[in-house]
């Protein structure tokens, strides 16, 4: 497992969150952007696909919603892409990103931003991503119509 710790650039993009789109553009380039850098410095292997876990640092102990900030990871993603780390991000080379609460252990600066970052924790998979990795069980969309399990 390859663990990347990336500092928040600027605040987090969340999906309630109602930006102007050239606000969102700017905010989704800057963390795209941290991502990639952060995955050059940390000379982060080249992978056919990985399972992506993204755990976010909060400074307190508050309850939210990690899957309001599935923007954030889906910049983060990208930038790993273009950084080279996967061919592209869909389902044959990717499998989540998976969004996980957790807290920043250092006390929070008064003032500091409500994520000061997040970690990235990728789990390289041998091959391509199959339906049968991504799932147990068959789903009733597995198989063509009229065709019994």
């Amino acid at each position: 497992m390859i663990k990347l710790w990336i500092p928040a650039p600027c605040e987090a993009i969340t999906s309630n969150q109602r930006h102007h789109w050239s606000r969102k553009a700017q905010l989704t380039r800057r963390w795209r952007s941290a991502a990639h850098i952060r995955a050059r410095q940390a000379n982060v292997p080249k992978m056919n696909a990985a399972q992506i876990t993204i755990l976010l640092a909060f400074p307190d102990h508050r309850r939210r919603d990690p899957s309001n900030w599935a923007p954030t990871g889906k910049a983060v993603v990208d930038g790993l892409v273009d950084y080279g780390m996967l061919p592209d991000d869909d389902k044959e080379h990717l499998l989540g990103p998976d969004m996980r609460a957790g807290y920043y252990t250092p006390k929070a600066v008064p003032g500091a931003p409500k994520l000061p970052g997040l970690w990235v924790n990728i789990d390289p998979i041998s091959g391509r991503i199959t339906k049968h990795r991504r799932s147990r069980h068959p789903w009733p969309w597995d198989t063509p119509m009229g065709e019994s399990q």
